[in-house]
C-alpha cells in the first residue's frame, strides 16, 4: 500500500492439471494422460484517482511445463503401442492496462492486454509443410533456446447504462489470443479433450466477442432478469483432418491438423426469484457454434465439436426454518 488512492498486490502461483482417461476397448484398450504444470508470479497496481475513475495496470509472467500426452497399452492383447509425445516447453509474459470511469448513469471500463508466448526447448521439434501437412523435419532443441514466438494486443470495452433504478443496459467487446488450445477428439464413441499449444507449425487462435445485455428488477425486487446476447469469430481454429486414426498416440498430430476459421452465437436469460422462503432461478442459453475448414467436410462451414445448442438449468431452495432447509437443481 502507498498511499490510501494507490494499492499494489504481488502473487506467486502455481498449478498442477492432469487429465488421465482410461479407455476399455477390445484389443485396444489404452490409458492417456496429460499434465501441465504452470508457475508464475503477478503484479498489479491500482490507483484511485477520484471515486469516479479507477486505473489498474499490471504485469505477468507464467512459464509452463507440458506433457502433451503419454500413452499406455492395457491388457495383453491391446495393440496400442507406448508412446510419449515429447514435453513443451514455454514462457507466456503479459502486461495490461485499464481504467473503470463513471460518468453519471453510464459506467465504462476499457483498456488494453499485451501478451506474448515462446516455446523452448529442451524437447524434439517435428516441421510439417503447411501445404501437404508432411513431415520435413525433425530438430533436437537445446534447453531454454527458443523455438517460435507469437504475440498479440487485446484491446477490451464495457459500457453500462442504468436507465433507472430497475433498468440497465449493458455491452461489451473483448480480443483474445489463446496460445493453449484444446481439441476434442472422439475414440469409440468416447471424448477426449487433447491440448495442444503455439508452435511452428500451430497459430494462436484469435477471438473477438460481442455481447449486449438487459437486466431489470421486476415486483419490489423480488424477480431479476438478465437477458444477453453474444456473438464470438474466431481466426486460426483447429479441427483434426477427416478419418485421423488414432490421434493421441501419434507423435506426429500436429501434421494431422487443419486451420481454418469458426464462430459462435447465442442468447442467455436467467431470472432470479427471490420470494422469502423460496428463492433460485431459472436459465436457459441457446448457442450455435461452428467450423468453417478448407480441408474439412468439403470446404463447407459444420457444427464445431463444442457446439451445445439448448441448456436449461432450474434451482429451488426452499427455507424450512432458520437452520435448515432443502434445495433441489435440474
Amino acid at each position: 500500500v502507498f498511499s490510501s488512492a494507490v494499492k499494489s498486490d504481488a502473487t506467486l502461483y502455481t498449478t498442477d492439471s492432469k487429465g488421465d482417461v482410461s479407455l476399455d476397448i477390445p484389443n485396444a484398450g489404452l490409458v492417456y494422460k496429460q499434465k501441465v504444470i504452470e508457475c508464475g508470479v503477478k503484479y498489479a497496481l491500482a490507483w484511485n484517482i477520484n471515486p469516479s475513475n479507477k486505473f489498474e495496470a499490471g504485469v505477468q509472467i507464467a512459464s509452463y511445463g507440458i506433457k502433451p500426452g503419454e500413452v499406455f497399452p492395457v491388457g495383453e492383447n491391446s495393440v496400442i503401442q507406448n508412446v510419449t509425445v515429447p514435453k513443451i516447453n514455454a514462457v507466456q509474459p503479459s502486461l495490461y492496462v485499464q481504467n473503470e470511469q463513471k460518468l453519471g448513469p453510464v459506467a465504462l471500463r476499457y483498456g488494453l492486454r499485451l501478451s506474448s508466448f515462446t516455446t523452448t526447448g529442451p524437447t524434439e521439434q517435428r516441421y510439417f509443410d503447411p501445404v501437404t501437412h508432411e513431415l520435413t523435419d525433425t530438430v533436437q532443441v537445446a534447453s531454454g533456446k527458443p523455438i517460435s514466438t507469437y504475440w498479440g494486443l487485446e484491446p477490451r470495452f464495457s459500457a453500462s447504462w442504468s436507465v433507472t433504478d430497475n433498468f440497465s443496459l449493458k455491452a461489451s467487446y473483448i480480443r483474445t489470443f489463446q496460445y493453449l488450445q484444446q481439441l476434442v477428439i472422439s475414440i469409440s464413441g468416447s471424448p477426449i479433450d487433447t491440448g495442444f499449444t503455439c508452435s511452428p507449425n500451430v497459430k494462436p487462435q484469435i477471438s473477438d466477442q460481442f455481447s449486449a445485455g438487459v437486466n431489470a428488477l421486476l415486483f419490489n425486487d423480488a424477480l431479476k432478469l438478465e437477458w444477453n446476447l453474444f456473438y464470438k469469430n474466431n481466426k486460426n481454429t483447429i479441427d483434426v483432418k477427416e478419418n485421423p486414426g488414432l490421434v493421441v498416440n501419434n507423435v506426429n498430430r500436429e501434421g494431422l491438423l487443419r486451420f481454418g476459421k469458426g464462430y459462435a452465437c447465442g442468447t442467455e436469460i436467467m431470472l432470479e426469484y427471490d420470494f422469502g422462503k423460496v428463492n433460485g432461478w431459472v436459465g436457459y442459453t441457446w448457442s450455435r457454434a461452428m467450423s468453417d475448414i478448407p480441408e474439412i467436410n468439403g470446404g463447407k462451414p459444420y457444427l464445431s465439436p463444442l457446439n451445445h445448442e439448448h441448456a436449461v438449468n432450474l434451482v429451488c431452495t426452499y427455507d424450512v426454518t432458520r437452520q435448515f432447509g432443502v434445495s433441489a437443481q435440474w
